[in-house]
């Protein structure tokens, strides 16, 4: 049901319960015709003013209202209630196809149980292997950023080397820094 036809049908119910209670009934005796519920014509009925002669009707807003209503409303929800019953012996008429699909047999539950363990299993065992993959990685990065700034130390000791000429003369200190970039894997630049 849309959302538009829910509208409708809420409206519906909330006018009706506005309205004059029913059953309603046309009464016709007397040559007038005139709508009732408990007594004669307390729904609606025909009368002739008194100020200008003119005929009119004696009905409540909240009965006007439902009568107006009703005649937009009755046929697009008593198409959907024709809609939604065909839907109902539909699927009815195929509750055998339904129930087969729906209802899995012991064996087929198993099974499904067991896959599903089997994988479950198999994303632990990734997740584990993607944790030690991590830690591999931040440990390689921090080697390399170790290196990078033991070639540029170097590389910046030599380039001061270039510029005094002082080549053979190094003191204790830049000896233990080339020492310590060796053991880190670089290799010392002159």
């Amino acid at each position: 049901m849309t959302a538009d036809l829910l509208q409708l049908a809420r409206e519906a119910l909330e006018d009706d319960k506005r309205a004059t209670p029913g059953p309603w009934k046309w009464w016709t005796s007397n040559s007038f015709r005139r709508l009732s519920a408990v007594a004669d014509g307390d729904v609606a009925y025909a009368f002739m003013s008194r100020s200008d002669g003119h005929p009119d009707i004696a009905i409540q807003d909240k009965d006007m209202k439902l009568i107006e209503r009703a005649r937009t409303r009755e046929p697009l929800l008593a198409a959907e209630v024709a809609r939604l019953t065909e839907c109902l012996a539909k699927a009815n008429s195929n509750h055998e196809t339904f129930e087969r699909l729906w209802y899995l047999t012991q064996d087929e539950c198993e099974a499904v149980q067991a896959d599903r363990d089997q994988l479950q299993a198999e994303c632990e065992s990734l997740k584990g292997q993607s944790e030690f993959c991590r830690h591999v990685m931040e440990s390689l990065a921090a080697q390399l950023v170790a290196m990078t700034a033991a070639r540029n130390e170097l590389a910046q000791i030599a380039d001061d080397r270039k510029l005094t000429g002082r080549v053979s003369l190094r003191t204790q200190q830049e000896d233990m820094r080339i020492a310590e970039c060796r053991a880190v894997g670089g290799k010392e630049t002159t």
